[in-house]
């Protein structure tokens, strides 16, 4: 049974732009789409901001994309459900391309959101041409889905981690820079001194990164991605 997800639209100022993409944002595991909304202050005006409902109840007004369990071995995404929330995110999006088909779409996402952005991404890059990732992991279950190289060329990532996060430790960030040199996925990596949140500077640092993917043809794009030498810090 397809799974609809529900939003808020945030408003455009009557002057803006014309819309030139959507942006997509997920939030985290007990929240709502509203605790996103902050996110889109600083969103460039050409993007059409809209933030998603996760679609299992986790309790009053909190909502999550999939259950996890924590083991010895570290946490344990509930494959099935993580699944169909990622289908409903593709089905989403293929929704509003069959409305706007000349425009991009990125997703935004923080903690468990940024787990959705990046499994929608590296496993359906032609759906995504751009994620930023705030704070969250690659789920173990699902390597075996990521998308070949010569896909993986068509989307660009943006992820940043803080080095004192306590619920999804640095390891975790680091782990998914590993992942996206490994699978040569255009990306940008930043570190910054925090824990599990996203910071103003961090935000702006996203925002900018954006602006400029939306500037720029997809060839020339490619050169915003390539990772520094070392780790930076916001």
């Amino acid at each position: 049974m397809r799974t609809v997800l529900q939003f808020t639209r945030v408003p455009r100022p009557p002057s803006a732009e014309p819309v030139k993409a959507v942006l997509l944002l997920l939030h985290g595991i007990g929240t709502n789409e509203q605790t996103m909304l902050p996110l889109a202050a600083g969103a460039d005006p050409r993007l059409d901001v809209l933030s998603l409902r996760a679609p299992l109840a986790a309790g009053p007004s909190a909502y999550q994309w999939f259950a996890l369990r924590l083991t010895d071995q570290g946490r344990q995404t509930d494959a099935v459900a993580a699944e169909q929330s990622r289908l409903a995110v593709l089905d989403f999006i293929r929704d509003y391309r069959a409305h706007y088909p000349d425009r991009a779409v990125y997703l935004m996402g923080f903690s468990q959101g940024a787990v959705m952005a990046l499994l929608t991404a590296l496993t359906a890059p032609e759906d995504v041409q751009g994620a930023v990732c705030f704070s969250g992991r690659f789920p173990v279950e699902f390597l075996d889905r990521i998308a070949p190289e010569e896909r993986l060329r068509r989307t660009q990532l943006w992820v940043a981690h803080g080095r004192g996060d306590t619920m999804l430790s640095i390891t975790y960030g680091r782990d998914v820079l590993d992942l996206l040199v490994r699978t040569k996925t255009p990306h940008r990596y930043e570190e910054f001194a925090g824990g599990h949140e996203i910071p103003v500077l961090v935000q702006q640092a996203a925002h900018t990164w954006l602006h400029r993917l939306l500037d720029l043809n997809k060839t020339t794009a490619n050169a915003l991605n390539q990772p520094p030498a070392t780790p930076s810090a916001c």
